[in-house]
């Protein structure tokens, strides 16, 4: 009887609370549909990697993983990747099957979720139900990373397959990529809401003409930094802002709150947690600005 075996692969993250409720949660869900066939797992990222060795677990790479599989004699694998698109991560994922493909008798790799159209459908079919119906003066921003890899075109693929599904207020956009900050911050103003970004270059001497310019036109202000707001961006806008009796109707400082963090983790990480993300802050923005906080 053919020997079998399934290889987990993901990118990685090094944040254990992440890991459990992602990673971690796949994992065993595998597992408990597959109790009869062993299930490995690898890291594709050497970072991930290093940082998981240093708290003592080893966690192998793709070439590690099926040499592992070799020496436990499975002769039929299949690798069930857990990326998104077919973007640069897949493509050395890919190359990496193929160097030992011929080392078992059965070989097969899965595609990426966002892969073929009806794929496409059914996943946004699924994030629809889970997410329920929307407000008509509510946006549901859903954030990538993005790449500059062919692959990205799945996300705005994503995107026309949610306005052929009749829901003009999901949004698909990525921190890097085609669909980045920019092109969010369009589709946001088609849909009736002014928005000016501006990047603050230095906080002291604060551009204070600056300031007061997207001040005045604009109902809502708020600033964004990526550390401790006292004594900084938030404060000195805010500072300015009430001296000279120009106080919008909405403002709020977005950063990390004055306290010790208890919690450790990836850059993405810390900023989905503190509520600084792409898709988190543009919900709370967008909340605040409706009235709605």
């Amino acid at each position: 009887m053919v020997k079998k075996g399934i290889l987990l692969v993901s990118f990685g993250t090094a944040a254990a609370e992440a890991w459990e409720k992602t990673l971690g949660l796949l994992a065993g869900e595998v597992r408990e549909s597959f109790p009869d066939v062993p299930v490995y797992e690898a890291i594709t990222s050497p970072t991930i990697r290093r940082m998981w060795a240093k708290r003592g677990w080893n966690m192998p790479d793709v070439p590690g993983a099926l040499e592992e599989m070799v020496a436990h004699g499975v002769e039929a694998v299949t690798v069930l990747p857990t990326f998104l698109i077919a973007g640069m991560e897949y493509q050395r994922l890919v190359l990496d099957c193929g160097r030992r493909a011929e080392r078992f008798s059965s070989f097969l790799l899965a595609p990426p979720l966002l892969d073929r159209p009806q794929e496409l459908v059914r996943v946004a079919e699924i994030l629809l139900e889970r997410q329920g119906p929307l407000p008509e003066d509510t946006a549901l921003v859903l954030m990538g990373h993005g790449t500059n890899h062919r692959g990205d075109f799945a996300y705005g693929a994503m995107e026309c397959v949610f306005r052929e599904l009749s829901q003009p207020n999901v949004f698909v956009a990525t921190v890097e990529g085609y669909l980045g900050l920019e092109g969010l911050k369009k589709r946001l103003e088609e849909r009736g809401c002014s928005v000016t970004l501006y990047s603050v270059p230095r906080v002291q001497p604060l551009d204070e003409d600056a300031v007061r310019f997207c001040a005045a036109g604009h109902r809502a202000v708020f600033t964004m930094e990526e550390h401790g707001m006292t004594g900084g961006l938030g404060s000195a806008v805010a500072e300015l802002l009430m001296e000279q009796g120009q106080t919008p109707a909405v403002f709020h400082r977005y950063g990390v709150p004055d306290s010790f963090a208890m919690l450790t983790g990836s850059r993405t990480y810390q900023l989905d947690y503190f509520g600084l993300s792409p898709d988190k802050a543009a919900e709370d923005m967008w909340k605040r600005w409706k009235g709605t906080i």
